[in-house]
């Protein structure tokens, strides 16, 4: 319900206990920019101004803030709109009218006075939190461009760190990535202070050969990042996910992964005679990775636990209906990551359930993710 909102001003109102948890949830947000506390809004900066004066003079609260004797600046954001420095300050004396106690320090202020305006607002409030400037802020360390071991569709770390937060990953929470690759997604978690697992079915990538690659010239494999960075190695298996090598029980705090669904990677899985004789890999239909990794979702995840994975759509024929389903995981988080005008990825988070719950409109799902690398890649988008 926050997407329309945030279309036409990135500014959300949220209900907190206290400071601290807003401080808390600022230290670990990638998205975030900053909490402040508001004091008004308007639809214009004079009337934002009048609102402030009258808020100033009714509420004690946020009289206490604005009569403090500390040093104090204003700061600005926008958002599809952009004001010049001759206006941001024609801004600021028009404030003017409201007694600002402490004197003004633009380097390094104890108080924060925020505008913030957008096409259709305007926000003036004291900022109580924020994540760090994008040089700044605490995945900084973890860029793609430093880090030693890559592969060719190692996960980008703000969406990893995204996918981390969705599944409330937190110290000694217990991890796993079914399709761990080279690990990009567990060095999210691994920040957080989870502990991870991961399975591959591809050898060559958990140790470097080929298909992962240093960018230093030295030999490195999956866990050389974790090394570089100071985290536990996590365990890894080279395994076939399609089928039960992970031993059943409800083990697991979170499953977070990007699945291969054959468009940045090939989807394989282990094929067997009729007697039994390990044949070539065979090809791993993007529809039953999906069905796959949701069963194997109910059967490790504890209940309340979280499963996070990306799902490719096509954005012309993308249906909610066409989301995966089991009668053990609820869906509580559908976001979509647009790649181009066609194409696009969503961000699913489930949870398990304690019982299940009856499923509607399973047929015809598969006809969404079969051959889903020739429709991304079809030149002609009718």
């Amino acid at each position: 319900h926050f997407l329309p909102q945030i279309t036409e001003k990135p500014f959300i109102y949220v209900n907190l206990p206290n400071v601290g948890v807003a401080k808390h949830i600022a230290k670990r947000g990638v998205c975030i920019e900053r909490f402040t506390f508001p004091f008004a809004e308007a639809d214009s900066i004079n009337s934002l101004v009048e609102n402030t004066l009258q808020r100033f003079n009714n509420d004690p609260e946020a009289a206490q803030f604005i009569l403090a004797d500390s040093p104090f600046a204003f700061r600005f954001d926008t958002y599809q709109s952009s004001v010049s420095q001759e206006e941001k300050e024609s801004i600021v004396k028009s404030f003017g009218v409201i007694p600002f106690q402490g004197t003004v320090d633009l380097r390094s202020p104890e108080r924060k006075f925020i505008v913030s305006i957008s096409k259709s607002k305007c926000y003036f409030g004291l900022e109580i939190a924020r994540s760090k400037d994008k040089r700044s802020r605490f995945y900084a360390k973890y860029s793609l461009s430093d880090r030693e071991y890559l592969g060719p569709t190692t996960t980008d770390m703000e969406l990893a760190l995204l996918m981390a937060n969705q599944g409330k990953v937190m110290e000694n929470s217990l991890v796993l990535d079914p399709f761990v690759g080279t690990g990009g997604i567990l060095i999210a978690a691994s920040h957080f202070g989870g502990t991870c697992f991961g399975g591959d079915i591809d050898v060559r990538v958990l140790k470097g050969l080929g298909v992962g690659r240093s960018t230093k010239n030295t030999e490195a494999d999956i866990f050389t990042n974790f090394v570089n960075y100071g985290f536990q190695k996590p365990e890894i298996i080279c395994c076939d996910t399609s089928r039960s090598c992970w031993k059943s029980g409800e083990i697991f705090d979170a499953i977070i992964c990007d699945p291969p669904y054959g468009v940045r990677a090939s989807s394989k899985k282990i094929k067997k005679d009729a007697v039994g004789t390990i044949l070539p890999r065979d090809n791993y239909h993007g529809a039953r990775v999906f069905e796959d990794l949701l069963n194997l979702a109910a059967r490790l995840l504890r209940v309340g636990g979280r499963l996070v994975y990306l799902l490719p759509t096509i954005r012309n024929s993308y249906s909610k209906d066409a989301v995966p389903t089991h009668p053990l995981l609820k869906l509580v988080g559908n976001s979509e990551n647009i790649l181009s005008k066609k194409i696009s990825r969503r961000l699913i988070t489930m949870e398990k359930l304690e019982a299940p719950v009856n499923i509607e409109n399973e047929e015809g799902k598969e006809q969404f993710y079969a051959g889903i690398r020739e429709k991304w890649f079809l030149k002609n988008d009718n």
